[in-house]
């Protein structure tokens, strides 16, 4: 199968922790509503570009573009995307983006390589997420990661932005 790179015009969600109630007596844990809800956004928008599953070794790219915050819309602040060292953790925005993936190949365990990225938007721009799904036994993942990341940065410019990325 042929790599895929789509976006999710989302603003991406972390996943929650396990939350449990109890129910007729019992403890019933469930994941958080607003992490089922991207985690479904995300599989809806994969299905679109994603036509059958992956059965060997994945690598999954992912830019994670958060809303720009109102203290780096100053002036003197960059036109483009910048690093984003805040929350959410990145290794928790990844799981729910995985977990939303789990009906594009056959089992978690066959992603054994990829990178997150987090970002702020552009200041014009919007949240969203990129994710690229690169099969192993490609020619495209024989690429070093930072081509990737610039693959990843070409195709998240959306209609609305027409700024270059600043990384």
């Amino acid at each position: 199968m042929d790599p895929v790179i789509f976006t999710v015009p989302l603003s991406p969600v972390s996943k929650g922790r396990p939350r449990v109630a109890v129910r007729g007596g019992k403890a019933h844990a469930y994941t958080p509503k607003k992490t089922k809800t991207f985690e479904a956004s995300v599989a809806m928008v994969a299905a679109i570009h994603i036509k059958e599953r992956y059965t060997g070794p994945l690598r999954v790219d992912i830019l994670a573009v958060l809303p720009r915050p109102k203290r780096l819309m100053r002036a003197k602040d960059a036109e483009g995307l910048v690093w984003a060292p805040k929350r959410p953790d990145q290794d928790n925005l990844r799981k729910a983006i995985l977990d939303g993936l789990a009906t594009c190949y056959d089992d978690d365990a066959q992603v054994c390589a990829g990178q997150t990225f987090k970002v702020y938007a552009e200041k014009t721009g919007k949240s969203r997420t990129v994710i690229a799904i690169t099969p192993l036994e490609s020619e495209a993942a024989q690429y070093p990661p930072l081509v990737t990341l610039s693959l990843l940065a070409t195709m998240m410019d959306s209609p609305e932005t027409s700024s270059q990325p600043v990384l």
